[in-house]
């Protein structure tokens, strides 16, 4: 799952809450039964990964997002943003944080 948010949260449930709702989500068989996933193995069956643009709440950024490694990422304008984007949907070389970086 893909967060974006300027991370500073203003209307509804705190986000932290609904995040760790979301993480805990366990996948079902079709007849109900849960299924047996081997984390250690395969990895959360649920990663959230947060994007914020411009001034954000660091604190409230870290908190939405998955406790691994690599899942908050800051971008400092909104024209960053929108090529960031548009890379999600061609893998084009994008100036990300200031760092040129190519996202496949």
């Amino acid at each position: 799952m893909i967060v974006v948010t300027d991370g500073k949260s203003n209307i509804g449930p705190p986000p932290v809450r609904v995040a760790r709702e979301l993480l805990a989500l366990q996948w079902e068989n079709d007849d109900g039964a849960e299924v047996t996933w081997d984390v250690d193995r395969y990895g959360p069956q649920v990663e959230i990964y947060a994007f914020s643009v411009a001034d954000a709440n660091n604190v409230e950024l870290e908190s939405i997002a998955s406790q691994l490694p690599a899942h908050v990422f800051r971008l400092s304008t909104f024209s960053l943003f929108a090529e960031f984007a548009r890379c999600l949907h061609g893998g084009f070389t994008v100036l990300f944080l200031n760092k040129k970086k190519t996202v496949a």
